[in-house]
């Protein structure tokens, strides 16, 4: 049976650096969330699988906020694993893509409703790559490696890449769906 991606995520995660799952879910939100979308309800179960296997072990400390906590690490035999996940081929991953699924079945909708739709993924395109440009200069800073910055900058870069391309894909697609005329401008024309 094939491990679960949450599991290499945990993983990988764990790498980085020791942390909780609360923890881990806040650096999960912060980075791979931009191109790997990761199950929160998966993240504690999968830790507790992880720590069964000893893969990580988990340690109690004082939380900030009074009470307990558990901050995982990664053990040398998880290590192992994350590495022979690392070098083995990535596995395709169908795209998701809910705004071309809409596209696909709009002959039920109107023209001015896909329109909204394709300017409402040209904003969020737009914030993404103010967030990915944001993100470069911490990159650097939090690297513990030559390599680790290469790799972060990486995925960085395919996100603003990817999302310029969407940003031309979109514009091309809604010449395709102009703008409706105005009132103003129908009753000129319906007057002449």
């Amino acid at each position: 049976m094939e491990r679960p991606s949450t599991q290499f995520a945990v993983l990988g995660m764990l790498a980085i650096a020791p942390m909780s799952g609360y923890e881990m879910r806040q650096r999960i939100a912060g980075s791979v969330s931009h191109f790997w979308s990761e199950s929160f309800g998966q993240l504690y179960p999968s830790l507790r699988t992880l720590a069964a296997e000893g893969l990580i072990s988990g340690r109690e400390t004082a939380s900030e906020r009074g009470g307990a906590k558990s901050v995982y690490h990664l053990t040398a035999a998880g290590r192992r694993v994350l590495r022979a996940w690392l070098a083995a081929p990535p596995r395709p991953q169908p795209v998701r893509n809910e705004l071309l699924l809409k596209l696909f079945f709009a002959k039920d909708a109107d023209a001015q409703t896909v329109r909204v739709h394709l300017e409402a993924m040209r904003a969020r395109l737009r914030a993404e790559i103010g967030a990915y440009s944001a993100a470069l200069p911490s990159i650097e800073a939090d690297a513990t490696s030559a390599l680790e910055a290469r790799c972060w900058r990486a995925t960085v870069r395919y996100g603003v890449i990817r999302a310029e391309a969407a940003l031309r894909w979109l514009d091309e697609t809604l010449l395709d769906f102009p703008d409706p005329p105005t009132r103003a401008r129908r009753s000129r024309k319906e007057r002449a």
